[in-house]
């Protein structure tokens, strides 16, 4: 057992080191996308989990032969099962709007790809259910969906504000800056248990290691092992299929080794 939540305050150290490495990341304008994707994969709970059910993140699932977002992020919705965020990741590096306020060719073709996998979704509805699973998509047609363009700098974003609203309503998309991912890091919070339902079938150790904050994001290989195997619950999907996310999803070794040591050493003191 770990108390994750030594990371809200004596540990938070090692939060600290993430984020100014992510914002060396953000400075350096030799880097390609790629990049960014790579730290996010590696450092996905930091980034993404939450204490209410956020524990799976999702490194380029496929939808059909060319659709692919770069991240999914997974999150528990009780009894309608997974609910699910596609992201779009371009370079902080690129404007999302023009000097004129306009829309760039960049956020362009980020949200053409948002508008690409809705169109698909719609077409393939068999094959949508079976990608992102849920009690609301398999017995309402509700696919628990939504989407998200991570591109350019705050700066950038906040003197075309009113531009960006517009532009997120009308492709039902949320468009954010890497900013905001160094926000959701640095204000994160941490829990040694967990808040989703229906988890009687796991012991406090599996509560445990399944709200651990160092998961790394999960393969599109190892997700569809997990989503396919034959106790996989499209309900309360955590609770009664939290196993198989012990089972499938992958830790950063590193970091976990370095919190673990660290209480070790202060044990010793």
């Amino acid at each position: 057992m770990h108390d994750w939540t030594l990371l809200n305050n004596e540990r938070r150290g090692i939060l600290e080191q993430v984020a100014q490495e992510w914002e060396t990341l953000l400075s350096d304008t030799a880097l390609l996308e790629p990049a960014y994707q790579r730290f996010l994969e590696a450092h996905a709970g930091l980034f993404f989990s939450r204490p209410t059910g956020t524990h799976i993140v999702l490194s380029k699932p496929e939808m059909g032969a060319d659709h692919v977002p770069d991240l999914v992020v997974v999150s528990d919705n009780q009894s309608y099962g997974f609910k699910y965020e596609l992201i779009e990741l371009e370079s902080p590096h690129d404007r999302a709007f023009t000097s004129k306020g306009r829309q760039s060719a960049k956020l362009t073709d980020a949200l053409q790809q948002v508008e690409d996998w809705q169109r698909w979704l719609e077409k393939h509805v068999d094959l949508g259910r079976e990608l992102f699973p849920s009690k609301a998509y398999m017995l309402w047609g509700d696919p628990q969906i939504s989407y998200k363009v991570v591109i350019g700098r705050r700066a950038d974003m906040g003197r075309n504000n009113e531009v960006r609203l517009q532009k997120s309503a009308k492709y039902n998309c949320s468009i954010r800056s890497f900013d905001h991912l160094t926000d959701q890091l640095r204000k994160n919070a941490f829990l040694d248990h967990s808040l989703f339902e229906h988890d009687q079938s796991l012991t406090d150790e599996d509560l445990n290691r399944i709200v651990s904050p160092f998961f790394c994001a999960m393969s599109s290989a190892a997700w569809k092992k997990y989503r396919t195997d034959k106790n996989f619950s499209n309900a309360h999907s955590l609770g009664f299929s939290g196993l198989g996310i012990l089972k499938h999803r992958p830790e950063n070794s590193a970091l976990l080794d370095r919190f673990v040591n660290l209480s070790i050493r202060n044990l010793q003191k």
